[in-house]
């Protein structure tokens, strides 16, 4: 059973408020590919960073969380440069991430 947009934005809060750290600490995007995009664009370390990645059915639905994160104070990037993805990302930003 695909996750609903709020049963996401639940999931990523949760995960948020566990690790600690203000909204703006956080990064939220989304892409077509959130491994590269953490991993390789913003320098994620996959070890001792915190981070997670998720997918909707649909890139409306992937959007409309971004932004509603993006409102709530969490720092990102709404990904219109990718109108067609569907996977969310999350970190938490340090010295060695790129935004």
């Amino acid at each position: 059973m695909a996750q609903t947009e709020k049963e996401l934005v639940d999931k990523i809060t949760k995960y948020i408020f566990e690790k600690k750290g203000a909204h703006g600490e956080w990064f939220i995007g989304v892409s077509s590919d959130p491994q590269k995009a953490l991993f390789k664009a913003h320098n994620v370390d996959k070890k001792t960073d915190f981070w997670m990645y998720e997918f909707l059915p649909d890139a409306l639905s992937a959007h409309r969380v971004v932004d509603q994160l993006l409102m709530m104070g969490y720092d990102g990037d709404p990904g219109r440069k990718e109108p067609a993805s569907m996977g969310i990302y999350v970190y938490r930003k340090k010295q060695h991430t790129k935004e």
